[in-house]
């Protein structure tokens, strides 16, 4: 019988920590997001958190650019709960 794979949902702070790298949580979170990897857990994000993400770095002036290239990975990375297409396109036009 295979072993079902751990479903993890991950939030905003753990992003932002993870991808922001004079955060102090910045190795933490980011070696926890390895662990999840290795693990071969099911990694989950929502639009919501997309959203929040982009919102927090442009507001503290990252370049929508960086903003964009961060979320394109987050695409290819993770199970994305959807809400409409919509919502996300914005920020990879």
């Amino acid at each position: 019988m295979e072993k079902k794979k751990d479903k993890v949902f991950v939030d905003t702070n753990i992003l932002l920590y993870a991808n922001v790298l004079n955060s102090a949580l910045n190795k933490d979170a980011q070696q926890m997001l390895l662990r999840l990897i290795k693990e071969d857990s099911e990694v989950w994000i929502s639009r919501q958190v997309i959203r929040e993400y982009a919102a927090i770095l442009t507001r503290e002036g990252v370049s929508i650019n960086a903003v964009k290239n961060d979320i394109e990975r987050f695409m290819e990375f993770f199970e994305v709960a959807d809400e409409t297409w919509q919502t996300t396109s914005q920020f990879l036009e």
